[in-house]
């Protein structure tokens, strides 16, 4: 509205420069040359004073100010008229507001309201007094903003009351007078100490006056509308009356009517009502509000941008306001178009801000928050992770306001308890339980997230009480979570969330307690949050299946009907509520198809098995839940499809385990952290095994062969698919193949990298990462090396581009010679042998009907037994009669079981005038067991001695990509003679000394000319030495102690000098022209029991570095047995290589069978604890 005080002086002045020019010096002289006290000389000086204070305002000259103030004084001095007084005090008191604004010097302004209050003292109670009051009130406003003296202020409202009450109801100027009086009250309510309602009452009342007299469709209307809206605005929100936020809402409405399209205040007009439906949304819960919010919001910033260019002030303010309704219909719909929206908006706001920006935290923490909406729905751990490092980040900012920092940090701690509930790592919960403690020491405890973050809490400690199960975790996350009901009030917004979270913790402590009325609280608590929520609201299904749990948990401990059928019809409540993309889908139908069986299992209702399968199949194939979830559905699925005899389900649960298979060992985790999560899911193993069953079941043994070689070594896999040339990939598109090699080396190094090392420091002594941040970048390799992978998929010709291998890519394996892949599971174990004889044929399938995964596991125990007290290379078992004898029982079992019909049914196989060969590629508790030995073995009758030792050559393989990476490499090869790198440890520190090892030496030199070996000795023999020289030479030799860490698999290695080298960093190495590792150290091919299908050995690390050909040991050998061997295996591959003796193809294979030959002459065919140990892994032949 138009401020009086800027009001003509004088309606009859002249505005013309000349004109005013003109006046200014005569009036001066008139001044100067008066006499004293001469009553015209007060006229002239206030005429002066005018024309001064003209020609200012068309100048700008302070000058003139200063002298027109001057002029103004005198005059006032020399006047005798009491009404002529009232308008030079007037006119002084203008020119003293104006030069205020111009200077800002208080002393002006307070002279001013000395003089504006004579002015009002001298003014008679007419029209003209109303004006100087307004005036005044007006001064005194400005001076509260400037000094915040409430007393002003309260002087200020009773001066406009007086001038509101003076102004006659017709007079232009009354309309006016209210809308600062009612601005005033507004202001007094929101500024003062104490709160006063009739402060805001009042406000409201004068406005409503205001609006009835002001002009109809001008601007000072739409100030009217705007202050009153803004009052009935804030009263709702203090006496939560629906009436006032109605007629806010229909002000803001009226406003927009007058507004003209594309104008400034149509921009603030719509923000203000679009805040205003938002508040009434988040009070009554009616969608229409939320959707008009978010439609005025999206008007405001779309429409009428020109007049929001990126720099204006409110810019960042009013696209926040419209992110947070987005992520309110987001929680409310669930609709991921919605966060994506928000996330978009919060990021452009983070562009707009400088990095100084005072409020740039509350961004980061709005924008952390955001992420992590989108995690809970999506489940993508970019997300997390971004919203964790933003969220941190924004907590940090020393320009974060207190009561900011303890939201921020309430969400962070919400944060890490969701990421430790899908990654499982240990720090996440800790650090989880931290951030929301120290959140609760910022929040009031009067402010609505002090019941947030203490429900959080609880949550927390919930959770590390399922992991710990110390009770006490469980008893304060109850008192927490009750302590947060009681803070808020019954219709509170978040109420049915701590309801909700109540009724977990009750769930959790009945399985401690066992007492029926705590299931019963868990009940009552999780209704009540369910009555809660409207049936669209994203919180329900999950819920709904919480509910579902808790009634399927009381019909285990009461087994009534009602209990399991309530169950069921819970959880198909939820289900129905899902849509197709939601995260928690797998786990919903997972529920309900346990309540199925569950229901099947106590009163045989026939058709709830097959509503069971069908509900499995729902979670398998749920796309994007948690692969663990996923994984444990459809082994469930597969194994009650088998049992009902559909083998078309049963193949199709079993694809879903396949798939999920690497998700479970994710490339985002360090290697360690992979096996750990494949041994923590302990029936990865028998998953597979019990798919190539099913598949060999349903006569598809391609299907099988698949299947056995995707779902084994899966780590391996993931490091050789790393290291994969991408040389096809380059020649179509070479942006990506380049930016996926980056990757993959950068994910490789990541991946091997160890976790438990200090954060790396630069060159200034600062860290350039923690761990937390290390992780984070290897998460996002991960995630990038997927997109990378999927973008090359998508052209032509590369839709198989790294996947696994296919039948007719396996085939080429069996090349040389016969390859028996053996699958162990408790349905039955069947031998598939690859061959080439046949190419219309090229796999033979042999049931080994004798044979059990029961037996096989009985025959690893005793091996375990016999071996239980390894304590060096130099082993010297006490009781070598027993053992001899149980090594004989093993033999034969495999013999008569396994091999024999394996190589009566190959027969056919064998290439005449050649030595046979046959490599094993073996499954399950087999791995452990000697199947190169089997034999039946009876000393006094030579007719009745059979063994596979005395038929074939044996070799082993991890997997079949094993022999198909050394095709792959056949002309990659110098034809240059072998250079040898030989490490020898003959008395390493602080082990038993193995004075054999040099004899070893010696044998070796026998052979090998001096030139073509490089020895490393004793000392001279390090960790680092021996990783430096592994790559220049294509022969590696290590005779020294050996151990298989059975805690830490990773662990495992080769005792050097100065300390172990370990699988771990072997995994870090990638040989291009390696080619033959003798491993003459104790255990170098003993597994991990944990993963036998992991072949987490050293003879497995050795081929994963690139070694084609390994020798190694299964169990501790003889300080005296293994020189024998090293000479035999030396003199026959420099011999039979170098003059091109011998079957070339049979090299390697060839000469460690000749080797062990001659030690088992020497020493004794029964003597299996010597000779058996010595095994062959890889390609038959070194390539010498």
């Amino acid at each position: 509205m138009q401020d009086l005080r800027a009001r003509p002086l004088d309606e009859g002045s002249s505005n013309d420069l000349s004109e005013l020019q003109n006046q200014v010096l005569p009036l001066q002289q008139i001044a100067e040359n008066m006499p004293n006290a001469n009553p015209e000389e007060a006229k002239a000086l206030n005429e002066l004073g005018v024309s001064l204070q003209m020609r200012h305002k068309a100048l700008g000259n302070p000058i003139d100010l200063d002298n027109a103030i001057i002029a103004y004084r005198r005059s006032i001095r020399l006047v005798q008229v009491p009404a002529f007084k009232v308008e030079q005090l007037d006119n002084l008191g203008s020119c003293l507001l104006l030069r205020f604004e111009y200077k800002k010097h208080m002393t002006d302004l307070d002279e001013a309201i000395t003089v504006l209050q004579e002015s009002v003292d001298a003014a008679s109670d007419d029209r003209g007094k109303a004006v100087f009051l307004h005036i005044l009130t007006k001064s005194l406003l400005d001076r509260f903003t400037h000094l915040e003296d409430i007393g002003d202020l309260d002087k200020a409202i009773a001066m406009e009351k007086q001038a509101v009450e003076l102004e006659p109801a017709a007079s232009i100027n009354k309309s006016l007078f209210l809308f600062t009086l009612g601005k005033s009250c507004l202001l007094r309510f929101n500024r003062a100490i104490s709160i006063q309602m009739e402060d805001i009452n009042n406000a409201i009342e004068v406005l409503e006056q205001a609006v009835a007299a002001v002009p109809a469709g001008g601007p000072a209307e739409v100030e009217c509308l705007t202050q009153l809206g803004d009052a009935l605005f804030l009263r709702f929100h203090w006496l939560d009356d629906a009436a006032d936020m109605e007629k806010a809402i229909g002000a803001y409405r009226k406003i927009d009517t007058v507004v003209p399209h594309g104008s400034p205040e149509k921009i603030e007009n719509l923000q203000d009502l679009a805040k205003a439906l938002f508040s009434r949304y988040s009070r009554f819960r009616k969608l229409d509000d939320l959707n008009e919010a978010i439609a005025a919001a999206e008007e405001a910033l779309s429409v009428h941008q020109d007049f929001l260019p990126d720099g204006h002030i409110s810019k960042p303010y009013y696209l926040l306001n419209l992110a947070t309704a987005y992520d309110s219909r987001f929680h409310r719909l669930g609709q991921l178009d919605d966060l994506s929206k928000q996330i978009l908006i919060i990021e452009q706001v983070g562009k707009l801000l400088p990095d100084d920006h005072a409020n740039r935290g509350l961004f980061m923490g709005n924008l952390g928050s955001a992420f992590f909406s989108r995690f809970q729905h999506v489940g993508d751990v970019v997300d997390i992770d971004q919203a964790i490092s933003l969220l941190k980040l924004a907590s940090q900012l020393p320009s974060t306001p207190r009561s900011s920092r303890g939201k921020f940090l309430n969400t962070l701690g919400g944060a890490y308890l969701r990421r430790f509930q899908h990654l499982c790592e240990d720090q996440d919960l800790a650090d989880g339980i931290t951030a929301l403690e120290e959140a609760l020491e910022l929040i009031p405890e009067d402010h609505t997230h002090k019941a947030s973050c203490l429900t959080k809490l609880g949550n927390c400690l919930h959770v590390r009480f399922d992991h710990r199960g110390n009770l006490a975790d469980i008893d304060r996350a109850i008192a927490h979570i009750k302590q947060a009901l009681k803070m808020i009030p019954e219709e509170h917004l978040n109420r049915d969330i701590i309801l909700s979270a109540l009724g977990g913790c009750f769930l959790a402590r009945f399985g401690s307690s066992r007492d029926p009325v705590e299931l019963d609280q868990a009940i009552a608590a999780q209704q009540q949050a369910i009555a809660l929520l409207p049936d669209d609201h994203s919180q329900k299904p999950l819920f709904t299946t919480n509910l579902g749990t808790s009634f399927e948990r009381r019909f285990h401990h009461s087994q009534r009907r009602e209990d399991i059928d309530r169950a069921i019809e819970t959880h198909q409540l939820a289900v129905d509520l899902l849509p197709d993309s939601h995260a928690i889908r797998a786990l919903a139908f997972n529920k309900l198809a346990l309540c199925f069986e569950t229901r099947f299992d106590h009163f045989g209702e026939e058709n709830d098995i097959d509503k069971a399968l069908t509900a499995y199949s729902e979670a398998a194939k749920s796309m994007s839940s948690v692969p663990s979830i996923r994984f444990h559905t459809a082994i469930r699925w597969g194994t009650l499809a088998c049992g009902r005899k559909e083998p078309s389900a049963a193949l199709e649960a079993y694809t879903v385990v396949l798939e999920m298979l690497p998700q479970l060992a994710w490339l985002g985790h360090k290697i360690e952290r992979r096996y750990s999560e494949l041994g923590r899911v302990l029936q990865v193993g028998g998953a597979v095994n019990a798919a190539v069953a099913t598949a060999i079941a349903a006569g598809d043994l391609g299907l099988a062969l698949e299947w056995l070689e995707e779902g084994r070594n899966i780590v391996w896999g993931q490091i050789n698919q790393l290291r994969t040339p991408i040389d096809t990939l380059r020649d179509k598109d070479p942006a990506t193949a380049d930016r996926l090699q980056a990757v993959a080396k950068a994910l490789e190094s990541a991946g091997t990298s160890d976790v438990t090392a200090a954060p790396r420091i630069d060159d200034v002594g600062v860290p350039q990462q923690t761990i937390e941040e290390e992780a984070t970048r290897h998460r996002a390799l991960a995630t990038e090396y997927m997109m990378l992978l999927k973008k090359a998929r998508s052209l032509e010709g590369f839709e198989d581009f790294m996947k696994p291998k296919k039948l007719k890519s396996l085939l080429p394996a069996a090349r040389d010679g016969p390859v028996a892949i053996i699958n162990v599971h408790k349905s039955r174990c069947d031998a598939l042998v690859l061959h080439s004889s046949d190419t219309s044929q090229p796999m033979i399938h042999i049931p080994l009907v004798l044979f059990s995964s029961e037996r096989a596991e009985a025959l690893a125990k005793v091996m375990h037994n016999i071996l239980k007290n390894p304590h060096g290379r130099a082993l010297v078992l006490a009781d070598r009669v027993g053992s001899s004898e149980a090594m004989q029982f093993i033999l034969a079992e495999l013999w008569a079981c396994v091999v024999e019909p394996i190589l009566e049914a190959s027969d056919s196989l064998r290439k005449s005038g050649r030595r046979s060969h046959i490599t094993w590629c073996i499954t399950g508790p087999l791995t452990f067991l000697p199947l190169h030995a089997a034999g039946i073995y009876n000393s006094g009758d030579h007719v009745k001695h059979k063994c596979v030792f005395d038929m074939v050559i044996s070799s082993y393989i991890p997997t079949l990509s094993t022999l198909l990476r050394s095709r792959e490499q056949d002309n990659e090869y110098s034809t240059s003679p072998p250079r040898i790198l030989l490490i020898t440890q003959p008395s390493t520190p602080n082990s038993r000394p193995l004075p054999g090892t040099m004899k070893e030496v010696e044998a070796i030199r026998k052979h090998i000319p001096i030139n073509n070996i490089h020895h490393l000795n004793h000392s001279e023999a390090t960790v680092s030495k021996v990783l430096d020289a592994m790559g220049e030479y294509s022969w590696l030799h290590l005779a020294c102690h050996g151990i298989q860490d059975a805690k830490q698999s990773l662990k495992s290695g080769f005792a050097l000098y100065d300390g172990r080298l370990d699988l771990g960093m072997l995994m870090t190495k990638s040989l291009g022209h390696a080619r033959l590792a003798f491993l003459s150290a104790c255990e170098t091919a003993m597994g991990d029991e944990k993963l036998p299908e992991e072949a987490v050995h050293l003879a497995a690390g050795m081929l994963a570095a690139g070694f084609e050909s390994v020798i190694a040991t299964m169990w501790a050998i003889g300080d005296a047995e293994a020189p024998v061997v090293a000479e035999a295996v030396y003199e026959i591959l420099w011999r039979d290589g170098k003059d091109g003796g011998g079957e070339r193809e049979l090299l390697t294979a060839y000469a460690l069978h000749e080797a062990v030959r001659r030690l088992r002459e020497k020493v004794g065919v029964m003597e299996f604890i010597k000779w058996v140990p010595f095994v062959h892994f890889g390609v038959t032949n070194a390539r010498v």
